[in-house]
């Protein structure tokens, strides 16, 4: 019999938990901020992929670079200009390079995660 119960049960089985879900609701940053890192952390941005996907109208490539596909993953991990970005975050909260495959285990053993969202935050409308 299907309940909310049945569905958490289902969702969380496995006991393991995402290291990065965890970090979105600990750091601190307005609630629009941690909806939209939670997005981002599930794949429901809609960016030219998904709506490539549904058959709507996209413009495909990625507005920032024009190589790619935009993807979330493309505009936030691969994209020249968003790592540009990446590394200046980096720069000015004194933390090591922001790379794809160190960020969490940079970001939560330093600190570094609180300090860019502290500056990111306010910019972001």
């Amino acid at each position: 019999m299907y309940s909310t119960k049945s569905a958490y049960t289902a969702q969380f089985a496995d006991g393991q938990r995402s290291s990065f879900r965890s970090l979105i609701w600990k750091i601190w940053a307005p609630g629009k901020i941690k909806m939209f890192l939670w997005f981002l952390h599930q794949g429901k941005l809609w960016c030219n992929d998904r709506l490539q996907r549904r058959g709507w109208e996209n413009g495909y490539f990625c507005p920032l670079c024009m190589r790619n596909l935009e993807s979330s993953f493309h505009l936030f991990w691969e994209c020249p200009i968003s790592l540009k970005v990446w590394n200046h975050a980096a720069a000015w909260a004194g933390c090591q390079a922001l790379n794809p495959a160190g960020w969490l285990s940079e970001t939560t053993s330093t600190g570094c995660a609180n300090r860019i969202t502290a500056a990111a935050a306010p910019r972001y409308h």
